[in-house]
């Protein structure tokens, strides 16, 4: 059996409901995966003030994540 898998991707600002809406998409669509927030991989040496700057995450671990 071939299983069809579908990447959705939702972007906005911090506090935007983002992870309020991925998981109400996941349940509306039954979908068996936990979303994956980027609040996890956040760089440890970021100040909060940069957290809205691409720089701010450790994308080569989020990409790890995702394979």
């Amino acid at each position: 059996m071939v299983r069809q898998v579908v990447v959705i991707g939702i972007t906005g600002s911090s506090a935007s409901g983002k992870s309020t809406l991925a998981r109400r998409l996941a349940t509306a669509l039954g979908s068996p995966v936990i979303p994956l927030t980027m609040d996890l991989f956040f760089r440890p040496d970021i100040e909060p003030a940069e957290w809205e700057l691409p720089s701010a995450l450790n994308t080569d671990t989020y990409l790890a994540a995702l394979a």
